[in-house]
């Protein structure tokens, strides 16, 4: 029930982000996976994390947590366009480990979401 392109614009931008907030070598995962009737694809990385503030406000309109340039707005289109597709698109961080998870339901015969 996806929308291919908005799946992919979401997926660059969790990319594009984890590659702009964290440090030169730092290890950068993608994994998808099908459970509890939905589609999941995560986008983890090994670099500092998000500070608790920072983890609350993430999803915000023009908040960047950081000194990196940017207008604040890829994570919020990104949860939007997730809202969009009745999908969702989370955060979980701790030093060490940042994990992005698009939760996107599956659907079944006749179109309908499971």
């Amino acid at each position: 029930m996806a929308d291919a392109d908005r799946v992919a614009q979401i997926l660059r931008i969790l990319l594009d982000n984890a590659l702009t907030h964290t440090p030169e070598g730092t290890v950068i995962s993608i994994t998808a996976q099908r459970r509890d009737g939905a589609a999941s694809i995560v986008v983890a990385d090994n670099g500092p994390g998000i500070g608790p503030h920072d983890r609350g406000r993430v999803f915000d309109r023009f908040y960047t947590g950081d000194r990196v340039s940017g207008s604040g707005l890829g994570l919020a289109i990104a949860r939007e366009l997730a809202t969009r597709m009745n999908g969702e698109l989370d955060v979980e961080s701790r030093r060490g480990r940042t994990r992005f998870e698009l939760r996107l339901p599956e659907a079944v015969a006749g179109g309908v979401p499971a």
